[in-house]
């Protein structure tokens, strides 16, 4: 990229960018960590400025006055009614008394998961024979990932398909919608997730189990909405379905290329943990998260003025060499700083520790007995998707098995 291309401005949306947003990432971080961008954003690039701001409460995370899906449409579209319901879009005083009762009801029922999840893993590769070609998102991410967050939410995990699809829609709300037409699409599907997840919740009530729905239902704050809960259990199940399938396909991908790695799944915890970090610092499943100044705010010699779009860039944080030596090299020996991938402070991703015993488990899993796993071919098949790091299609043989 020369500086000519640099000045006209980044463009994360870019095929080009989408395969390999990484020498763009070095380039902005190099001359302009900073950037204003043409399309009407500011871009953040350096670790310092990216963790600042995810703990300033000067960068509001309510969506934008100029946005569809800001309050005053509340009325008017599911997507502007689920969105400002959501934790991902309050600021203070909400959103502490929000996320953490929620925070707290979740936290409960992440514990002791472990057999859930390794049966789990072993049932989604149970078909896995050597010499067999697999896909591997659709084949074992995608429906390990669903099926998991169902079952710790209290959701039936035979509709873990349907929940899926729903997942892939939500992460729409984050993001500029291209069209009508699909924005259109965007409501319908809230509205569809929001009444199945009522209608649980309505069960749950009636008959409670010892589920995570079944505490939220008999726990509710004072004011809380049913919307209000079902649309931020809808968040969580789209997180779960979303981060451990991108998360745990993208750690897939750097593993295979290093025979060696694999081995630290069978260390201590410990080591599986450091190695899911270093694989999540190095491919980043959430690129960047979006804010809004909600007064002017100085950056690296820059003024940013009130109501401006701001994304602060998870991923070129995460190789900053500044923070990380030798940031694209994997290694997963590194202890400090914390990687952003989950962000940080108080809107840091709730289900971190979940996704990470997942990936563990999943990972463990996969490479037990002596099963390893070559790609099909060494292009990775990246969605267009902005803001997001995640594989379309991910073609893998299974090379070994005990």
């Amino acid at each position: 990229m020369t500086s000519a291309q640099l000045d006209v401005g980044f463009d994360p949306a870019d095929a080009e960018t989408v395969r390999n947003p990484y020498p763009a990432y070095d380039q902005l971080r190099a001359r302009d960590p900073v950037h204003w961008n043409p399309k009407g954003f500011w871009f953040l690039s350096r670790y310092e400025d990216v963790q600042s701001c995810l703990n300033d409460p000067r960068f509001s995370n309510r969506p934008a006055p100029f946005a569809l899906v800001h309050a005053r449409n509340k009325d008017r579209f599911a997507a502007a009614d689920v969105a400002n319901n959501l934790i991902a879009f309050k600021d203070a005083p909400e959103h502490p008394k929000l996320r953490g009762w929620v925070a707290r009801c979740f936290a409960r029922h992440i514990q002791k998961q472990e057999e859930m999840l390794q049966a789990l893993a072993q049932d989604c590769s149970a078909s896995f024979e050597r010499g067999a070609s697999i896909e591997f998102v659709s084949a074992f991410a995608l429906p390990f990932s669903a099926r998991a967050i169902c079952t710790v939410l209290g959701l039936p995990q035979e509709d873990h398909a349907r929940v899926a699809a729903w997942s892939e829609d939500f992460f729409r709300l984050f993001h500029a919608i291209p069209n009508a037409e699909e924005f259109a699409r965007l409501n319908e599907s809230l509205l569809e997730f929001r009444a199945y997840v009522l209608a649980v919740l309505d069960q749950r009530r009636v008959e409670p189990r010892s589920d995570f729905l079944s505490e939220l239902a008999g726990s509710v704050p004072a004011g809380t909405t049913d919307a209000e809960i079902a649309d931020n259990v809808m968040l969580l199940a789209a997180d779960g379905v979303g981060n451990v399938q991108s998360g745990l396909s993208n750690c897939m991908s750097i593993l295979i290329e290093q025979p060696q790695l694999p081995k630290a799944l069978f260390g201590s915890a410990k080591e599986r943990a450091c190695l899911v970090d270093e694989c999540l610092r190095l491919e980043s499943p959430g690129q960047y998260q979006g804010r809004i100044t909600s007064e002017p705010v100085d950056i690296g010699g820059k003024s940013i003025r009130a109501n401006a779009i701001v994304l602060l860039g998870l991923a070129a944080a995460n190789r900053d060499p500044c923070a990380f030596a030798e940031p694209d090299l994997f290694d997963p020996s590194r202890t400090r700083p914390q990687h952003l991938a989950f962000g940080s402070g108080a809107h840091m991703c709730m289900g971190n520790v979940l996704v990470r015993r997942e990936i563990c488990a999943a990972l463990e899993c996969l490479f037990a007995d002596g099963r390893t796993f070559a790609p099909v071919q060494s292009q990775r098949d990246w969605l267009v998707r902005p803001g997001h790091r995640w594989m379309g299609r991910f073609d893998l043989k299974v090379e070994g098995v005990a």
